[in-house]
């Protein structure tokens, strides 16, 4: 495991795409490019599960204060690391990069190997899915009122807006036996 602060996420010189028979996946050519473009997809997300939480009697909200920015200093580590965790070998494998990309305010969590589509797929999901998902089901069918999980659960949603489109470029663009690799931001491909 690395970590890097850098303006860019770092390429692995010893991959060479296009000469080992990879395909670039058709995205967007920057980070803040992605960004701007999941915007909606997250700001989506996190309406929908203060929305739900509101239905079940668990009043919270996204609005500017303090405790947005604690549940926001919880939630980017922890979901980075849960990224991270479900990467092949895991988070003891060298491969593994967590960065921070000052430029733009972006942390990440990066795997330099292959991975099989589904692994892919199941990595970026899996955030979402342990903070956003997971407590907001539970504190729904429990009744228990914790408004500032519901918080940490609708800042993760909005958090996960990159991991979500990626999920589903991956997932329309690919067939079902593929490998997926990442050389810096732009993803690579090939089928099985």
């Amino acid at each position: 495991m690395k970590l890097i602060v850098a303006n860019k996420i770092p390429e692995n010189s010893e991959f060479c795409p296009v000469e080992e028979g990879w395909k670039a996946l058709k995205e967007p050519k920057s980070v803040v490019v992605t960004m701007l473009i999941s915007l909606p997809i997250g700001l989506l997300m996190s309406s929908i599960v203060i929305g739900i939480a509101n239905l079940y009697g668990i009043k919270s909200d996204i609005n500017l204060n303090i405790s947005l920015l604690l549940a926001l200093l919880i939630v980017v580590p922890i979901h980075e690391v849960i990224h991270a965790l479900a990467f092949p070998e895991s988070i003891k494998s060298d491969k593994v990069i967590f960065g921070i990309l000052p430029k733009v305010g972006a942390f990440y969590a990066h795997y330099e190997g292959e991975m099989k589509k589904m692994r892919f797929l199941i990595t970026l999901l899996a955030p979402l899915i342990i903070i956003t998902v997971i407590p907001l089901v539970f504190l729904c069918i429990s009744g228990i009122n914790m408004p500032f999980i519901i918080k940490i659960s609708s800042v993760n949603a909005l958090c996960a807006c990159a991991d979500v489109f990626g999920f589903f470029l991956i997932l329309f663009q690919l067939p079902k036996k593929s490998l997926v690799r990442n050389k810096g931001i732009k993803t690579y491909w090939k089928q099985l």
